[in-house]
């Protein structure tokens, strides 16, 4: 249920008050019992400074590789934007050749043309 909708419902609201305060009602225990769940949270505490160095020697390592890998994207960014710079001046050359060859074999065809076109002229008189 929303909490939102627990508010517009006053009954609704207070049924789920009562069942949290039933889940989280705490069985009485014996001294013993509570000094023995204590030592046991104390054990798991004790292990957090080294479990966090470990974290800690790990995280390092990580922000190590990282920085290698960021060097790397770096530096394959820099290689292809040369490649696609080269590519774009050998293009311009290619494209420059074919229209000057393109040029040429027009002049061509127009010359064979103009030819022709006088040949058939001259045998027509």
């Amino acid at each position: 249920m929303l909490p939102s909708s627990l508010l517009a419902n006053d009954a609704a609201w207070s049924s789920h008050i009562v069942s949290f305060q039933e889940e989280t009602t705490v069985q009485p225990r014996s001294l013993v019992e509570r000094v023995t769940a204590l030592e046991k949270q104390m054990q798991h505490l004790q292990d957090l400074p080294e479990r966090f160095k470990n974290l800690e020697t790990r995280f390092d390592g990580v922000e190590t590789r990282l920085g290698v890998v960021e060097s790397q994207i770096v530096q394959l960014r820099t290689d292809i934007g040369h490649e696609f710079s080269a590519i774009r001046s050998e293009t311009k050359i290619g494209f420059a050749e074919l229209g000057a060859q393109m040029r040429l074999l027009h002049e061509d065809a127009l010359s064979r043309i103009a030819t022709m076109t006088e040949g058939r002229r001259s045998r027509k008189r």
